[in-house]
């Protein structure tokens, strides 16, 4: 069965692919007549009674057929609920093909009406495997980017060059690093001008990461929690790739406008 959604008539004829159409669902039929908030006959609808369409009443129509579009089939991986504070709403995780990796649908929720709407785990040993690989290996590229993101946060021991200010464009080495006393949520550097070997004081952000290759080396062995399946076998990909691997796997995530983006937004905010 995949994931099947109601879906409405408009985009049905956008795309038909996977639907459907229904005279009857959920003990309604495409006949019966809907009257809304702005309907005259409204309030005598909501005391029980049944009212035809009225000529006088441009309000009233008829319900209409049901469209329900079927989708990745044979892909359907796990089911799961989110709640919130006042609603929940019903994930399936499924393999997209086309993009090649795993996706949340959101296929039903409390949010609104969507009791005709479900999903089966229904994916194949083939669509298993390929998503666990997936896994794998998304894991293994989130630890790198947070690597790169850490090696690229100025620190005590780093070599950097100061970006702006009246040292702009120098080479130092940072020997302290703590909280700004008068601006509580950013950092303050002492450095070492290479230059004249005198101490400065800069802020973090006016400061970048010079030596990043060495840094990026230096966390080879970081390790984080091992929570699942998924975890362990990252770890083991993580620990078997030599610095090469890693260095041309993070010079990959450079390559990558998105992933530079969001790594260069992450080191602003880690460097105040």
């Amino acid at each position: 069965m995949a994931v099947t959604i109601l879906k409405s008539k408009t985009q049905y004829e956008e795309d038909p692919t996977g639907f459907i159409i229904l005279d009857e669902m959920c003990n309604m039929k495409h006949t019966d007549v809907c009257h809304y908030h702005d309907c005259p006959h409204y309030d005598t609808i909501m005391s029980g009674k049944d009212i035809p369409i009225g000529d006088d009443c441009t309000h009233c129509r008829e319900r209409g057929k049901f469209y329900m579009q079927t989708t990745y089939e044979g892909m359907v991986l796990a089911r799961a609920e989110r709640n919130s504070y006042n609603d929940s709403d019903f994930i399936a995780h499924v393999w997209d093909e086309k993009e090649q990796k795993v996706k949340e649908i959101t296929y039903g929720t409390t949010r609104g009406w969507s009791y005709a709407n479900g999903a089966n785990i229904d994916a194949t040993e083939e669509i298993k495997l390929k998503a666990h690989m997936w896994k794998i290996t998304h894991l293994y590229n989130q630890r790198l980017t947070e690597v790169v993101i850490k090696a690229s946060v100025p620190d005590v021991g780093k070599q950097v060059r100061i970006k702006s200010g009246p040292h702009a464009g120098r080479y130092a080495e940072v020997t302290w690093k703590g909280r700004d006393k008068f601006k509580s949520n950013k950092h303050r550097l002492k450095v070492k001008l290479k230059e004249t070997q005198q101490e400065v004081f800069v802020d973090s952000a006016r400061c970048m990461v010079t030596n990043l290759v060495k840094e990026i080396l230096k966390f080879g062995g970081w390790s984080t929690r091992r929570i699942t399946q998924y975890h362990t076998e990252a770890d083991e990909l993580w620990h078997a790739a030599n610095d090469a691997t890693i260095l041309q796997n993070a010079l990959e995530l450079y390559n990558s406008d998105d992933n530079l983006k969001y790594i260069e937004a992450q080191v602003e905010v880690q460097s105040r």
